[in-house]
């Protein structure tokens, strides 16, 4: 059976001299991380190793992954990934406090990965925006729609996808929300 996402694991001193140029050559988003600083139940420092996180437009078998990943340096071993956000979680060790935490910053992505859509689902990262344009709108008293998609289109473009369809809509009942309120307050 045919997937589209995998992990794998490799290790510093059998993974190849060109392994990201290999990465690169499939040209499927892939995120990357070196653990460096986990710790064993005894408290000893692990074996250092980079964990992989990929994802196929199209579906792939697993046996073309292994084969894969040994060209890597790798042992043939990869696993199926059921859900993208939980192993991204997982990179960073989010989810287990017990383990050392890891940084967004120390992640390496490849083809265009955006580690934050790996890490949150297309609805998460828009609400993160929006609560960054409500803040931002709030903080500027900006009263006008055109001023706030001047300042997308000039700093924040990211921005831009948030403001579409009934989130757009939503932005702009906000902003003439706080320009009714700014007006009616300064009136009494």
């Amino acid at each position: 059976m045919k997937k589209r996402n995998f992990a794998f694991v490799l290790y510093p001193e059998t993974i190849v001299s060109d392994w990201k140029d290999k990465i690169i050559s499939l040209g499927a988003p892939c995120v990357c991380i070196l653990h460096d600083k986990d710790l064993s139940e005894n408290g000893e420092l692990k074996k250092p190793h980079y964990h992989f996180l990929i994802s196929f437009k199209n579906a792939r078998s697993e046996e073309a992954i292994r084969k894969f990943v040994v060209t890597l340096g790798g042992n043939a071993y990869c696993e199926q990934v059921y859900s993208k956000k939980a192993y991204a979680r997982y990179l960073l060790h989010l989810d287990n406090p017990e383990k050392v935490q890891y940084s967004e910053d120390e992640v390496v992505a490849f083809n265009g990965a955006v580690f934050s859509e790996f890490l949150f689902s297309e609805s998460e990262i828009k609400d993160k925006g929006l609560f960054e344009i409500f803040h931002f709108c709030r903080s500027n008293k900006i009263f006008y729609f055109s001023d706030l998609v001047d300042y997308c289109v000039d700093v924040k473009p990211e921005w831009l996808s948030c403001l579409k369809g009934l989130n757009g809509q939503l932005v702009y009942n906000y902003i003439k929300s706080c320009d009714y309120r700014d007006k009616y307050e300064v009136r009494r």
